[in-house]
């Protein structure tokens, strides 16, 4: 087995640049409420994309990839249930 190491950056530690990209796949998948309304995350402020990445745990590669889905141990835990 080979093994890779990926730097895992938080969504306020990344540029500018790479924060487009992650408002770019949030916008993907759009926020919808009881009353088929949808919200588009790059709509909100800052902040607000801020504590929304952080309570869902997302991270990301430097250029603003998702990569929180290559947390082997969480993986893992989702494998055993």
């Amino acid at each position: 087995m080979n093994t890779i190491q990926v730097h895992a950056y938080q969504y306020n530690e990344l540029n500018d640049q790479a924060k487009l990209k992650v408002k770019f796949w949030l916008d993907e998948h759009p926020i919808s409420y009881e009353n088929d309304e949808q919200e588009f995350v790059s709509s909100w402020d800052e902040d607000v994309i801020l504590d929304h990445c952080q309570a869902n745990e997302y991270l990301f590669d430097l250029y603003g990839n998702p990569i929180h889905h290559l947390n082997t141990n969480d993986n893992r835990k989702v494998a055993y249930v």
